[in-house]
């Protein structure tokens, strides 16, 4: 034991530590007191750096672009001579898996049916709302959230790989603030990652954990409370420190597989029991708008409130600016879990890969899930947009009850769910493993166990609390530093990938 805290990084360790512990036991004491202050403190950010958003994501797809086609993207990520550890299905399992998964099944219904129900700016209720809402969801789960995460990932791939540092923040912009003098700030960089991983990762956890609790409600007639989704959350936390233990080759990779071959089932019984031709057309129109309407999307900031005033609350700040936030908020280990089963990879297969394939997904599971929902509703089912309007996390449960067997695909999509956040959990501990420990690839159970405990009862806090939305809004403030960091790591890449290109 003595030998396992010599290589931990104490002050990070700490730091981050009692950054988190004070959060919760804030939460904790005073739910409705931290819900107040961290909703203040959620609008100020959203009122006055929604810029701030709304640019750094526009500057980090720029920049993974470039850096794909120009003469960089042939650099391979470790020795000229390494090839990828992973198959490409593989890969691209597990990293869907670790950066989409849980949202997907959440908001697979809820986002569409929400903004058909309140559109931007067509009628609600009507075809025009149908179709802006399908562009718009593109939008905010297609290529910029993989950007965010590209950005994480591919400097901390260049540098650990290719560069033999360790996979740390403070490793990878070293080259911009060499030394030891600069100690205090690599701790605080170092810290500000583990506390967005476990922000980030606990908050995805409880999302899982509340819809997994709504499907056992609504198919087994299990009581939605409290107590069911603590049970939940404990079962998940024993589920992925188990994989955690197994490591990411034997744990990941299998899993991440399975699950990836029942999502896929999952989109094609829909789609087939569903309006299949609807979806097909949703799923090109969809695309269409997503394409026609991305730059203007991509840098709208309603600089003159036209949005707001005519719907009576900030559109932005609830939904795109919210979802740039949390995108930065879990960048660090979904980036860095990307990075590490990456290897091997050159910088163009990459990118490309990185930001369009999983974008392609994207999209087809909200043209079948959501265009389906959309369809039935525009029907004359209000079944759907009544289990969203009452609660968010039953959305796709009532989409399924539209469709033949019900009670098993019900339940399939719990599982898959299951996977998903178990996935997403076992790459954070992967991370914070490294992060806590000056990168040292420890296979010690003592930390895995450690973080999967601290993951598992951060998530069950935050319930107990009822303090998600809050936490989830107070998140926010801890992204916001992390985009300067994200900008370090972007602009110590370029110039490393341009000294070599020197030699």
């Amino acid at each position: 034991m003595k030998e396992l805290l010599k290589k931990m990084d104490k002050p990070v360790f700490m730091t981050a530590f009692l950054v988190c512990g004070l959060l919760v036991l804030s939460f904790f004491i005073a739910p409705v007191q931290m819900g107040q202050i961290s909703e203040k403190i959620f609008n100020f950010l959203m009122q006055n750096f929604k810029w701030c958003f709304v640019l750094a994501a526009d500057i980090i797809i720029v920049f993974c672009l470039f850096i794909a086609f120009s003469k960089y993207g042939r650099i391979r990520l470790g020795k000229d001579t390494d090839r990828p550890e992973f198959s490409n299905l593989s890969w691209f399992a597990m990293m869907f898996s670790a950066g989409m998964g849980v949202g997907l099944i959440f908001f697979g219904v809820t986002e569409p049916m929400s903004h058909f129900m309140d559109p931007l700016t067509a009628q609600a209720w009507t075809g025009a709302a149908a179709t802006e809402s399908m562009h718009i969801t593109f939008f905010h789960w297609g290529i910029h959230p993989w950007a965010i995460y590209t950005s994480v990932a591919l400097p901390f791939a260049y540098f650990h790989y290719r560069k033999k540092t360790s996979p740390l923040v403070s490793s990878c912009i070293a080259p911009l603030f060499p030394g030891k003098k600069h100690r205090l700030l690599n701790i605080s960089l170092d810290a500000l990652t583990i506390i967005i991983t476990l922000l980030g990762i606990s908050i995805s956890f409880g999302m899982g954990a509340l819809q997994i609790s709504s499907g056992l409600n609504i198919v087994f007639g299990i009581p939605n409370t409290l107590l069911t989704t603590i049970c939940v959350i404990i079962a998940g936390t024993v589920a992925f420190t188990l994989s955690s233990m197994l490591g990411i080759e034997k744990g990941m990779k299998r899993i991440s597989d399975f699950n990836m071959q029942l999502a896929v089932a999952f989109i094609i019984f829909v789609f087939i029991f569903g309006p299949t031709i609807y979806c097909v057309n949703t799923l090109i129109e969809g695309i269409g708008g997503y394409l026609s309407h991305f730059i203007s999307l991509s840098f709208f900031t309603d600089a003159q409130q036209t949005i707001e005033t005519a719907k009576g609350y900030n559109w932005m700040s609830n939904w795109t600016i919210f979802y740039w936030a949390m995108w930065i908020l879990w960048s660090p280990f979904v980036g860095i879990f990307i990075a590490k089963i990456s290897k091997g990879r050159t910088i163009r297969e990459f990118v490309t890969v990185v930001l369009l394939i999983p974008t392609l997904f994207s999209c087809i599971w909200f043209s079948v899930i959501g265009g389906s929902a959309l369809k039935m509703s525009q029907d004359g089912n209000g079944l759907i947009a009544e289990a969203v309007l009452k609660d968010s996390t039953g959305g796709i449960f009532a989409l399924l009850q539209n469709l033949p067997v019900p009670l098993i695909s019900c339940v399939l999509i719990m599982i898959s769910l299951a996977i998903f956040f178990i996935t997403s959990a076992d790459a954070s501990t992967q991370v914070l493993v490294t992060m806590s420990c000056k990168g040292e690839e420890i296979r010690s159970h003592f930390f895995r166990v450690l973080w999967s405990i601290l993951i598992g009862a951060l998530a069950c806090m935050l319930i107990f609390s009822g303090g998600i939305n809050a936490m989830q809004q107070v998140s926010v403030f801890f992204t916001l530093p992390y985009i300067i960091v994200i900008l370090l790591l972007l602009l110590s890449l370029f110039l490393s990938l341009k000294r070599e290109n020197k030699i």
